[in-house]
């Protein structure tokens, strides 16, 4: 882990970007057992895993790079937010009359 950190501090400085780590994820990758030790225990090796700093859980996802990944998730329940969400903007739209322009 701290290697990892290292890693990422020198990234952070080389092309100035920075990382939210309020917002930092960790999903363990791995055979089935390894990624519940890490979920139960909260360890990667020796290395603890703050507290506040959310775990992926089976079933669960979280958003990288514009994708949804986890282990074991349901790609149809991402979808159907996603389709809810479109579907509320496009009755909003209708009740706005918009021109051909607007539309555009």
């Amino acid at each position: 882990m701290k290697k990892l950190e290292e890693i990422i501090e020198t990234f952070c400085k080389a092309s100035t970007a920075r990382f939210n780590l309020g917002k930092t994820e960790y999903l363990p990758i791995g055979n089935e057992n390894f990624r519940k030790e890490v979920i139960r225990t909260r360890k990667i090796g020796k290395n603890e895993i703050e507290k506040g700093v959310k775990i992926i859980k089976e079933g669960e996802a979280m958003r990288t790079l514009g994708a949804w990944v986890g282990n074991k998730k349901d790609n149809e329940i991402l979808w159907d937010k996603i389709l809810e969400k479109q579907e509320e903007s496009l009755k909003v739209w209708k009740k706005m009359n918009m021109s051909m322009k607007g539309k555009k």
